[in-house]
């Protein structure tokens, strides 16, 4: 079962919409942090609104979701909160849509939506926020104050001929 679910039936969808707002509760936060190997999840919200494109089968989601996050700073292990704000806008397809859009050669820009298909009579719009989340975590999150130094030990270390080269005089 995912960590943090919204279902929206699909027929209750139309061309007007419709506005969503998920808040996670303590639980799911918690389950969150344990999936996307944080040390906290503080806060995770999204709104957004999900319509019908027109008379067919497709449904656009457009929303925003913030979160409070707490990592662990790749270089001092000590605790780095960040505030996440993010925009995302899905477009989900009917079964034969999305069969014809994997077929298909698509061109993809970086503005589009992304693309998902509908599965079964309903979409999961708390499974949306949670990728999008794991998507906008830094993977390698460092303090700004953070100072890494890889210390090698060569100015000590002479190298292995250095007992050849005193040698190359006495000879």
């Amino acid at each position: 079962m995912p960590e943090l679910t919204y279902i929206i039936e699909t027929a209750d969808i139309d061309a007007e919409g419709r506005t969503f707002q998920i808040a996670a509760d303590s639980a799911q936060r918690q389950a969150l942090t344990e999936r996307l190997g944080l040390l906290d999840l503080k806060e995770l919200s999204a709104t957004g609104r999900a319509w019908r494109d027109g008379e067919g089968p497709t449904i656009l989601v457009e929303g925003q979701f913030t979160a409070e996050v707490v990592q662990k700073c790749v270089v001092t292990l000590e605790p780095l909160e960040s505030s996440l704000n993010e925009a995302f806008r899905v477009r989900f397809l009917a079964p034969k849509d999305w069969t014809t859009h994997q077929e298909g050669d698509v061109e993809v820009s970086p503005e589009d939506e992304d693309i998902e298909p509908i599965e079964g009579a309903s979409i999961d719009l708390g499974a949306t926020v949670t990728e999008y989340l794991a998507l906008a975590i830094d993977p390698y999150p460092r303090r700004p104050d953070a100072d890494f130094r890889f210390d090698t030990g060569a100015e000590d270390d002479p190298g292995p001929f250095a007992a050849l080269a005193k040698l190359r005089n006495k000879v």
